[in-house]
Order: structure tokens, then sequence, then C-alpha cells
């Protein structure tokens, strides 16, 4: 008489796959993975922001995202184009009532979007933004990127913005820090942004990436960003509502959970405090966001 051997249950075999996907060696850790693209290797990204503020529960805000790190918002793709250099552009949309949505007004206007784009509509394109990244070390990065509006383009600024990305690995495969500068200058006519002509605003972010297992990571950030010139008192002069808020610039918090599904594909959800010091409040600041990465 033969014994047949046990049978595994279903939720065993579950079980093994998603172990072996996890310990997978071919799924690299996210704080390891290159600062530029890969010469050949391509990303295409989409993220999605779901408002949460006070009467906009829930709402899909558009492709576009609240997230602190986020520095190509919307659709975007890139690719490395050569040892050490990658370029790409991107894409946001936005699905708003200025008039309206004072959180989310306050911020574009502190971000160095004019409050002039046309409140009496719902749907607003960002700035179409095309850059490109140069490696300086396998931990730093220079970053050059032209944003070019195509809402009301007489009216919104041309700008050129240039930032320094630094990600540095503390437990390789494990823990990193990272931080980024930004500096933007703008360049419109000076009736239709403020009085001024040439404008200049700045954004830091730093944050904390933990990758307890390889296909899995946790980023917690916080940044901060304002108008340089003109004065933000003077960027608020347009401001929707009554009275003006103060002009304390832009203080988000953000929390992103990732996850890779295959080497080539990472989902990621994130939730923000948009504005820590936004004139309605941290509470009424809020979002939730969802993206894909697919590198190719």
């Amino acid at each position: 008489m033969t014994t047949r051997p046990p049978r595994i249950g279903q939720g065993v075999r579950w079980g093994l796959c998603l172990a072996v996907l996890l310990l997978s060696p071919g799924i690299r850790a996210q704080v390891t993975r290159p600062i530029i693209l890969p010469e050949g290797v391509g990303e295409l990204s989409v993220d999605l922001e779901v408002g949460l503020n006070r009467g906009q529960e829930g709402r899909l805000v558009g492709l576009s995202s609240g997230l602190a790190q986020d520095r190509q918002p919307g659709l975007s793709v890139s690719y490395g184009l050569a040892r050490g250099i990658e370029g790409g552009l991107f894409v946001p949309y936005v699905n708003l009532d200025l008039g309206k949505d004072l959180v989310e007004s306050y911020n574009l206007a502190m971000g160095g979007w004019p409050l002039q784009r046309d409140t009496r509509t719902r749907n607003h394109f960002g700035p179409v933004g095309v850059f490109a990244g140069f490696r300086l070390a396998p931990w730093v990065a220079v970053e050059v990127a032209a944003l070019v509006p195509i809402e009301q383009l007489r009216a919104n600024r041309v700008a050129i913005r240039g930032s320094l990305p630094i990600r540095y690995a503390l437990l390789p495969g494990r823990l990193a820090i990272r931080f980024r500068p930004d500096l933007v200058l703008g360049f419109g006519r000076s009736d239709k942004n403020q009085g001024a002509s040439v404008q200049a605003s700045f954004f830091v972010d730093a944050g904390i990436l933990y990758q307890p297992i390889a296909a899995l990571w946790l980023d917690l950030g916080i940044g901060y960003g304002r108008m340089i010139q003109p004065s933000p008192s003077s960027v608020l002069r347009e401001w929707p509502g009554d009275p003006n808020p103060p002009a304390r610039g832009v203080l988000p918090l953000s929390l992103v959970i990732g996850y890779c599904i295959t080497p080539s594909v990472d989902l990621f959800g994130g939730f923000s405090l948009s504005n820590l010091v936004a004139p309605s409040g941290a509470a009424d600041a809020r979002n939730l966001n969802l993206g894909v990465n697919y590198r190719f």
C-alpha cells in the first residue's frame, strides 16, 4: 500500500508564491536603485490624486500628485539616454475650481502658478515639463527642467527649474535618506504675473526611505517652498477669497507605501497633508495619491 504525500493547501501555495516573489533576487531594493536611469532603460509613470479636503472628499483631482517628493507629477516618461544621463517629460492635469477650493489655490500660488489661470473652469493643465538629469556620483545628480504652460500661454510664465537630487544609502538595501533643493526662475508678462517679469521660487524636501524587504518600501518626507520674487504678499493679491491669507508658503508632509510587483512594475499609494500652514488649517489640506511605475 502506497502512501500519498499530503496535499498542500491553497493558502499554503499562495503563501509560498508570495514568499518567492518577495525574496526574488531580481527585484532590486528601492534604496539601491540608481539615481539616474541606466542607459537604454525607460520608465513610464502615472499619478492619480484624490482630494480629501472639506467638501471634496473622494473627488478625483486628476493626473497630479500632492506628494512632496514627486517632481514629475501626472503622466511622465523618462529614459536613460547615455551612461549617467537621462531625459524625459511630464504633463500634469487637475480638475479644480480655483475660485472655490481655496486651499489648492493657495498651494498653487505659493508654488509659483499665477492665479491668473481661468477660475471659471474646473479643468487645468499644469505646465508641461521637459527635463534632463546628470549623475555626478552614485548618490547625487543634477537635474534641469523647462516648464512650459499650455493653458493661457501668454498669461502664465515659462520657467526653468534647477535641482540637486540626493539619495544616500545608510544601510544598503534597507535604509536611505534623500534630500532635494529646487530653484525655479520664471519669465512672463509682468501685467499677468503679479507685476514681475521675472519670478523666483524655491522648494526643498527631505525624507527617509525604509525597505523592510526587497519588494516593499516606505517613504516619509516633508518639504517647504515659497515665492522669493515677487514677494508672497504680491503673489496673493489675486487671491479669490476675502480676506487674503498670510503668505507663509507651502509645507507638505507625506507618507508613501510602495510595492514591487515584478522587477518592472511598482505600485504605490501615499497620503499627504499638502500644506501644514494652509490658511484653512492642515486638516483641510489633505489628499490621497495612487500610482504605478513601469520600467521598460
